[in-house]
């Protein structure tokens, strides 16, 4: 979440605008009727194009997706930028989930000032709403401009930007788009998984199981490194993938990129931790790339699921591209990792950044490494911090610590309505072995929380304190 913000506000001519297009609340006739119990989520794209680019992998539309990565003020390859440095320009950026939009965030890392205003787009595919007002009257740079959204009630699942760059004179920059809104509980989604884990794995980066989170990302039948693969071709091997939010499943979803036939059986993670096996979840034949299907009747809300594969059926790897749930949204207890971080420093850019405290641990053993956050010198008192999609009211915090622990001096709660934040007692690291998770109960908490703060005095430990992943338990959709 940005620090500060330059707040774009919505006036008079917005609610008459909204109001002509369907997006207000219902007239009061309609207000009668029992509201439904609602959830705030915080997602980054997950999908950009753009009129233009300046090239097709560095400073390409696709830049835009994920989590901020571009940390000062410049020209930088992890942003987008048009194909001319005074083009006149639109950027679209999409979103897994449609949400009822309260917050735009706009991240911008070079020459704001360009864009003219935006459109947000609905999700039932009829249109897009142009928003009044919603040109950048002079961000920073770096910097976010915040968009409120007022009164909206439907659904959207993109946002189009558009730029003047004849207004900068040169190229306006943009590193990441942040869609804020609430979500009815029993909503349909169809989720893809947000973190992955296995028995076995290729290797640490291609082919990990890192590779099945998100959409499907390897577009024909082939040996393919953007596919979770075992270590070996012949391995039988668990699979385990974690959604972003519960569900009470209709369907799970498969995508198999290689040799398809090797899976024996599916388990659900249901939400309380159990594991509830399906019944006749064998793969009888998927084509090759294809969907292996699988529609669920679980009365219970579902977090999970674990894919068992047998490769001596196939006599080859077997690999797997994504994996997808469909259901209506559930309350209940959340396990989700940070998806947006920041820091008081940071060693580099990429290794060792920010950004390798979000999602689920990836770094193997107790040592100095590139895929977790270290702060920029070895004895820093440094914070964390990391945001997540849900706001829930928590129970439990687990810190994953892959190098030096023992600096951790305690955590802060961010509040979900942004009025501060809520120091948790007793939270320093009493001595977790390496590597090894801090685990810090929340007790008795009851107001909604959407970050964590971390705090580090590394001249304890006299050496850097590194950390791999934040993992925040709670409850979804409590009062």
């Amino acid at each position: 979440m940005p620090d500060i913000r330059s707040v774009v506000r919505w006036g008079c001519a917005l609610i008459i605008c909204l109001a002509v297009m369907g997006l207000l609340a219902a007239p009061a006739g309609a207000q009668d009727q029992p509201e439904q119990p609602v959830v705030t989520l915080r997602q980054w794209a997950t999908g950009a194009s753009a009129t233009s680019q300046f090239g097709e992998s560095d400073w390409s539309a696709l830049r835009v997706t994920g989590a901020p990565d571009s940390f000062a003020c410049g020209d930088q390859w992890t942003a987008w930028a048009s194909a001319e440095a005074t083009g006149v320009d639109s950027l679209t950026v999409t979103y897994d989930i449609p949400l009822v939009p309260t917050q735009i965030n706009i991240y911008q890392s070079y020459n704001p000032g360009a864009i003219t205003g935006i459109e947000l787009v609905l999700a039932d595919g009829s249109g897009t709403v142009p928003v009044p007002d919603s040109a950048d009257p002079g961000t920073e740079c770096p910097g976010v401009l915040s968009i409120d959204v007022l009164d909206a009630t439907a659904p959207v699942n993109g946002v189009i930007i558009h730029l003047d760059q004849t207004i900068t004179g040169d190229w306006n920059e943009i590193d990441a788009v942040e869609l804020v809104g609430v979500l009815e509980m029993g909503s349909e989604v169809s989720l893809w998984a947000s973190s992955a884990s296995a028995t076995s794995q290729y290797s640490d980066t291609s082919w990990s199981a890192r590779q099945v989170t998100g959409a499907p990302d390897s577009p024909e039948c082939a040996d393919q490194a953007t596919a979770w693969a075992s270590e070996t071709s012949s391995g039988q091997d668990v699979l385990t993938v974690q959604f972003p939010l519960p569900v009470i499943p209709t369907r799970l979803d498969i995508v198999q990129t290689y040799n398809p036939g090797a899976i024996t059986s599916v388990d659900l993670i249901l939400a309380n931790g159990r594991t509830v096996p399906v019944a006749d979840s064998a793969d009888p034949g998927t084509e090759c790339p294809g969907m292996f299907s699988l529609a669920l009747d679980e009365p219970n809300a579902v977090i999970g699921a674990a894919i068992h594969l047998d490769q001596t059926i196939t006599g080859d790897w077997s690999e797997i591209d994504a994996v997808s749930i469909t259901g209506a949204v559930a309350g209940g207890l959340l396990h989700q990792w940070a998806t947006g971080a920041s820091a008081t420093s940071q060693y580099g850019t990429s290794g060792w950044s920010v950004l390798q405290a979000t999602g689920a641990p990836d770094s193997i053993g107790c040592g100095d490494q590139a895929m977790a956050w270290a702060s920029a010198t070895p004895t820093g008192v440094d914070t964390l911090t990391v945001s997540f999609m849900a706001d829930v009211v928590p129970t439990q915090v687990n810190i994953y610590q892959v190098y030096n622990p023992g600096a951790i001096t305690g955590i802060e709660l961010v509040l979900a309505d942004g009025s501060g934040t809520v120091p948790v007692p007793d939270s320093a690291d009493p001595g977790t072995e390496c590597p090894g998770v801090l685990s810090v109960d929340v007790p008795d908490a009851t107001a909604p929380v959407n970050g964590v703060i971390i705090h580090l005095d590394q001249t304890i430990t006299g050496d850097w304190n590194e950390i791999d992943a934040v993992e925040l338990v709670g409850t979804l959709g409590a009062e």
